[in-house]
């Protein structure tokens, strides 16, 4: 099976392992590299790049794929390259086990947040979007910002906390030489039971769970998402069989109100997961988690940080 969530989490694992892989697990191997296909080959190494239907073991994976990754995986055009010196793609394959008793992270001070571009400049891109939307060169553009801070001693502190925020079902760290990704998501992209597969895109976000509900522009947007999510699954599954069997649900994550939806569909005789990977990259859901949620920091001096500024009391 392949894990979504990596290394360093609290005891009993993050929440979106499956019950049987809770607990301490040691790495016994990884590969990193800017080419999605070597991620590929690795699960394939390590027997789970065939029918996911087929798959079991004593080995799991944790896949971190960033926004160029997926998309080359996906056969789409590539974004620009990263602002931060992280591999593309890293999987890193575990079993069960302990190596000895866990070190806990060392503390941990974050400065002052500070934003990528100014008020003026975010106004200057919303308007230029909007221009091109009149154009009809495009029908929708993510306008998306970063925030840094610096950070002294243990980045895993970061990553711990991160992982805490109420609701990060999908929550979990992933680190190598210099660099540390975290995550707080609550959207499960892919999940594959049996034949079954199932995405649960998260489209609109407010503090008014009533608003969120009333809003025809979310609402609109949201049905735009599910629309690609059910193309999406219709390349792996068998004609007919998906289904939208949830539609703009609304429900709190970590003192905000987002809006999901649930598309399944029976997986065709034969898909590997590596075409479910590509099918799952294919999208704008899977950049906007990487961009939206995740906080990255890197190993130097001193540690900036780029990411999601709803951190716990004491490390905002």
């Amino acid at each position: 099976m392949v894990l979504n969530s990596g290394q360093g989490a609290r005891p009993g694992g993050p929440a979106a392992r499956p019950p049987h892989w809770q607990g301490p697990l040691v790495e016994i191997e990884r590969c990193e590299s800017d080419d999605p296909r070597d991620v590929l080959t690795f699960l394939q190494a390590h027997g789970l790049g065939g029918a996911p239907t087929g798959q079991s073991g004593d080995t799991a994976v944790a896949v971190l794929l960033g926004a160029r990754g997926c998309a080359q995986l996906a056969g789409v055009p590539l974004g620009p390259p990263s602002p931060v010196a992280i591999p593309e793609c890293v999987a890193v394959a575990y079993r069960k086990g302990a190596t000895g008793h866990p070190v806990a992270p060392a503390p941990v001070d974050v400065g002052d947040w500070a934003l990528s571009w100014s008020d003026a400049e975010h106004g200057a891109a919303v308007r230029a979007v909007r221009d091109a939307i009149s154009r009809g060169e495009v029908y929708q553009a993510n306008v998306v910002g970063h925030r840094s801070a610096p950070v002294t001693g243990d980045p895993r502190a970061v990553a711990e906390a991160v992982c805490a925020l109420p609701g990060a079902t999908y929550g979990g760290w992933l680190a190598g030489e210099g660099w540390l990704v975290a995550s707080a998501s609550p959207e499960q992209v892919v999940r594959v039971e049996g034949d079954r597969v199932t995405t649960v895109p998260v489209k609109g976000t407010s503090r008014d769970a009533g608003a969120l509900r009333a809003s025809e522009k979310d609402r609109a947007e949201h049905v735009m998402i599910v629309d690609l999510a059910r193309n999406d699954l219709a390349r792996v599954t068998r004609p007919g069989s998906v289904e939208v069997e949830t539609l703009y649900v609304v429900t709190p994550w970590s003192g905000l109100e987002h809006a999901h939806s649930r598309v399944a569909g029976v997986l065709q005789p034969g898909t590997t997961t590596g075409d479910v990977l590509a099918e799952a990259g294919d999208g704008e859901e899977v950049l906007s988690v990487e961009l939206d949620l995740d906080l990255v920091t890197t190993w130097r001096e001193e540690f900036p940080v780029l990411g999601d500024r709803r951190l716990p009391q004491g490390l905002r």
